[in-house]
């Protein structure tokens, strides 16, 4: 190994340590970290953001979270909704079709009047 003195950016002295080339090539096949954003799916699976430059075979994962407005840029309220159904759709959940919808608006109408009727016949305090 040797050392050679250099100047930083501001002039000032510093050492640079300047290793052997058979110390490079040992460098080259070591294992090293790869740091690549990505997001975690609903059954457990990650979908990476790149592709990572590692040789194929096991690797180690460390997860943390990334802020929503980080993880999500640009996520509007349209955005938002389509992802949450479809998150909610992968894991089961079930949406009222159309006529559903009408037919459960149209209870909810019907039901207005018995309890404007029931309202009607509560008597009053004078």
């Amino acid at each position: 190994m040797r050392v050679e003195a250099k100047e930083d950016h501001e002039g000032q002295p510093i050492q640079v340590e300047l290793k052997s080339p058979m110390s490079e090539r040992r460098r080259d096949v070591s294992l090293r970290e790869v740091v690549v954003e990505g997001t975690l799916k609903l059954d457990g699976t990650l979908e990476l953001d790149a592709k990572p430059d590692l040789s194929p075979g096991r690797v180690k994962v460390w997860m943390s979270p990334i802020p929503a407005a980080e993880g999500q840029p640009g996520e509007g309220l349209v955005e938002f909704v389509e992802r949450v159904r479809r998150e909610s759709e992968a894991r089961g959940h079930r949406f009222m079709t159309d006529d559903e919808v009408t037919a459960w608006i149209e209870e909810l109408r019907s039901d207005d009047d018995h309890v404007a009727e029931a309202y009607s016949q509560t008597p009053r305090n004078p």
